[in-house]
């Protein structure tokens, strides 16, 4: 088996995985949270409208820390979801099995034996 098709079997592997079971489904959820979908499109079009408000020849700093306030606001709002929260802890430990593959591949790669090099965290 040539190594690119054992990646796509890796990642077929991977697919089964609880993490990334529960990452999407988390992600799923997120998804279709309507409330904080909104919120989050608010926090989009507010980040917009500080970035509009300070590309201004002259600017209103005082319009800019309002709109800067609100942003915090919603980024609060936001991360205290709790399909946010969530949606925040499966994508840690799906970046962090992530991550601690990338490790192990990259050292192999660097010419250490599979079966023992060892994940410094």
């Amino acid at each position: 088996m040539d190594i690119i098709k054992m990646a796509r079997e890796f990642g077929k592997e991977l697919q089964k995985d609880e993490r990334y079971i529960a990452y999407i489904n988390a992600k799923n959820i997120n998804d279709n949270d309507e409330k904080l979908q909104k919120m989050i499109h608010e926090f989009e079009m507010k980040r917009m409208e500080i970035s509009m408000e300070s590309g201004k020849p002259e600017k209103d700093d005082e319009r800019i820390n309002t709109l800067n306030s609100e942003l915090q606001n919603l980024y609060s709002e936001i991360m205290q979801n709790e399909n946010m929260m969530n949606f925040s802890v499966k994508r840690d430990e799906m970046d962090n099995l992530l991550n601690e593959i990338n490790s192990i591949i990259t050292m192999c790669a660097n010419g250490e034996d599979p079966d023992t090099c060892q994940i410094t965290h």
